[in-house]
């Protein structure tokens, strides 16, 4: 690039930069509310708080709005619609092994924390025992993968394939179903072809971190996958929640291990208790179940309580740490971000959300944009920042200001700016 010998060099690079900002905060409050359940252990579909349940033990939620709600003492799925209104799903009230359409169906005790999961389409996914079952939207239930007859470990097509169970479940971003397989110590994936494979786990009891199968996990429990495709698993024989990242790698993300018990903190400086199920939001925040409180861990590690008291088992609706739970054993999050609690000894489904934030808080919001350069050079050197409203074949340059570069990156802002539609920058590095 030629240039005039009076101009030494051209320092690019023109972006926009946030310079100024008036800003309004609000606190957003965390509310519990209970949507179905009246308290009473019973078996009543109807409306709300006017029904009853007994154990509520597994959720999920699809993409309708609806919430299907597993009953422990009652073998039924419950289906409770988006106004409130319970209906039973599948199951015939019976503990037994039965395919077959809605309540012609039976399941087996699953034991406490079953695990559920909606796909894409809806169907839902039930671990039950060491197989999982299926059931369409239309409620017909068929068995999806494993026997059980002959529990076990075995890799390969989905019904020759055999897994020890409990079972928890997840779908990755890929849409494989991956299972953390417990008494067998294992994570599991049946991917979209139907084949079973172990992602980690050698299924020799321990913490041990690595990559896949050269790594161990004391007892498997709940799992979750965040946006960015990692896979997180509630290792309940340890106290710790794992990470297993896209390629493999197994580390330990909270909790301390072989310590039991309910302290906040930053990754291995919590102690956890409970982690049976586990739930991730679109933004990477994971949501723990722990008895009488739910747990919300960040991207970065950090365990707090949401909602509930550590100290004050109960039932009553409120304000996060307000609010009373007696003993969640599930969890289940909708497309709207909001959560919601199986609580097993109150018989009752819980919502935890966040309020609205009032339009009014922020009527006064502005945010002053300004442009600038950030410059890579000389230290010590001058340079005239020239600005143009194009980059046409000959644009016509005009000079905003000169500026002696004393450090790298020198950012540096033009406050004129702000009523430009479009400017370009260069840097001019002088003699």
């Amino acid at each position: 690039m030629k240039m005039k010998s009076f101009l030494s060099a051209v320092v690019l690079l023109a972006q926009p930069f946030l310079a100024a900002a008036q800003t309004v905060t609000y606190e957003t409050k965390v509310l519990v509310q209970t949507i179905a359940g009246s308290g009473l252990f019973g078996y009543l579909d109807g409306k709300g708080t006017q029904t009853m349940f007994n154990g509520p033990d597994g959720l999920t939620a699809d993409s309708k709005g609806n919430v299907f709600v597993w009953e422990q003492g009652n073998f039924r799925i419950r289906r409770i619609t988006a106004d409130g209104t319970v209906t039973t799903f599948a199951g015939s009230g019976k503990p037994g092994y039965a395919n077959g359409p809605g309540t012609f169906a039976s399941f087996f005790p699953l034991g406490l924390g079953c695990a559920m999961v909606t796909d894409k389409d809806d169907n839902v996914y039930v671990a039950d025992g060491a197989v999982i079952r299926r059931i369409s939207p239309q409620g017909e239930v068929t068995t999806f993968a494993g026997s059980n007859v002959n529990p076990g470990y075995l890799d390969g097509p989905q019904f020759n394939a055999r897994f020890a169970g409990p079972l928890t479940l997840a779908f990755d971003l890929q849409g494989n179903l991956l299972v953390a397989d417990g008494f067998n110590k294992r994570i599991r994936r049946i991917s979209t072809n139907a084949m079973v494979s172990t992602i980690a786990g050698s299924g020799n009891s321990g913490a041990q971190n690595g990559n896949g199968i050269f790594t161990s996990f004391g007892y498997p429990r709940g799992i979750a996958v965040d946006p960015a495709g990692n896979i997180f698993v509630g290792d309940t024989g340890n106290y710790l929640i794992r990470k297993i990242t896209p390629a493999g790698d197994v580390t330990t993300f909270a909790g301390t291990v072989g310590q039991y018990g309910y302290q906040e903190g930053i990754g291995t400086n919590a102690i956890l208790r409970d982690m049976d199920i586990l739930v991730a939001d679109k933004l990477g925040n994971l949501y723990v179940p722990d008895r009488s409180i739910i747990r919300k861990v960040t991207p970065q590690g950090r365990v707090t309580a949401l909602a509930g008291s550590y100290t004050d088992a109960g039932y009553a609706d409120g304000e996060g740490s307000v609010a009373q739970l007696k003993h969640v054993t599930a969890i289940a999050i909708d497309q709207s971000g909001s959560l919601f609690a199986a609580d097993y000894s109150d018989h009752r489904i819980r919502k935890i959300s966040y309020e609205p934030v009032p339009t009014a808080a922020f009527t006064t919001f502005t945010i002053d944009m300004y442009a600038g350069l950030s410059i890579s050079g000389l230290i010590g050197r001058s340079y005239r920042i020239e600005y143009s409203d194009s980059l046409s074949n000959s644009p016509a340059w005009t000079s905003a200001t000169t500026i002696t570069l004393t450090s790298i990156p020198f950012v540096w802002f033009d406050g004129d700016s702000i009523n430009a539609p479009k400017r370009f920058y260069r840097a001019i590095l002088l003699p």
